[in-house]
């Protein structure tokens, strides 16, 4: 059974799929902002970073002596490119897209509170209807 866009309540497709006219220039092209740049560049230095250290490692037949230099360039080239991309995959999203009323926010709580007060119930009535089964409680729901 497909689920039809109807029935997904809250689910906006084409903010999910980035077809925002807020995050496109004419082309259809990603607008990239400052921080994405930013990112690109930091993922760049990173892949530069692990190609330097393959290279002074790749002929040390001595795994311990290859200890110091996946430590020192291996790890700054990871860091630096998980730190990239981080800053390239958040710089691309939109801060209008993403924004949130006051009231909207109230409302979701709302509703939370009352799925948690719901689902609670649903335990207790879980759990004693377990225990008689179990025949640990009598018909009161006293303990035996």
């Amino acid at each position: 059974m497909a689920a039809s866009a109807e029935t997904v309540q809250g689910f906006e497709f084409d903010t999910v799929v980035g077809l925002d006219d807020d995050t496109t220039e004419s082309g259809g092209r990603l607008a990239l902002n400052r921080q994405g740049i930013i990112g690109i560049g930091l993922m760049l230095v990173g892949l530069l970073a692990l190609l330097i250290t393959w290279m002074q490692i790749k002929d040390i037949n001595n795994i311990a002596a290859q200890i110091p230099y996946v430590a020192s360039g291996g790890l700054l080239g990871v860091a630096l490119a998980v730190i990239g991309s981080v800053a390239f995959f958040t710089g691309t999203k939109t801060a209008s897209a993403d924004a949130v009323t006051t009231e909207e926010l109230a409302s979701q709580v709302a509703d939370l509170q009352q799925q948690l007060k719901w689902t609670g119930d649903a335990i207790e009535q879980i759990a004693d209807y377990l225990n008689e089964l179990a025949g640990q409680t009598d018909t009161t729901g006293r303990a035996r």
